[in-house]
Order: structure tokens, then sequence, then C-alpha cells
């Protein structure tokens, strides 16, 4: 869905906190959906990891809504 934001409205892809997004975002995702599904198996040890992984996903997140706000135009 962000890629779409990024490709119909290219000055928010040319953020320079666009690069940071999308790595974080793609770092977060996978790491908390391993993380979460230890949790379901009954892997304690992984409440952790989840936990770091669903703050970075986020921070990702807020990165995404400051960049959409900071790039509109007339803002």
């Amino acid at each position: 869905m962000t890629a779409l934001l990024y490709r119909s409205f290219p000055d928010t892809a040319r953020s320079r906190l666009a690069p940071w997004h999308f790595y974080l975002y793609q770092l977060a995702v996978p790491a908390m959906l391993v993380a979460v599904a230890a949790l379901v198996t009954g892997r304690k040890e992984a409440e952790p990891v989840a936990g770091l992984a669903s703050a970075a996903l986020l921070v990702s997140v807020l990165l995404f809504c400051w960049i959409v706000l900071t790039t509109r135009k007339g803002a």
C-alpha cells in the first residue's frame, strides 16, 4: 500500500526519510511475524522480539505518516 502512495505521489518517494521508512518496515514485519508465530506455538522467549519488532513497526508507520504530511502540496 505504501508503494502505491509513493508511486502516485513522487514527492513522498523523494523524501530523505523514505528509505528509512522502507527498510525499517521491511525488517520489522518479518521479525514480528516470526516472533508472534513462535509465541502462538508456546515459545515465551520470543516475547521481547515481538515487542521490539512491533515497536519498530509502529515507528515505521509513524514515519510514513510524517513523510506524507510533510510532503503534501500546499502544506
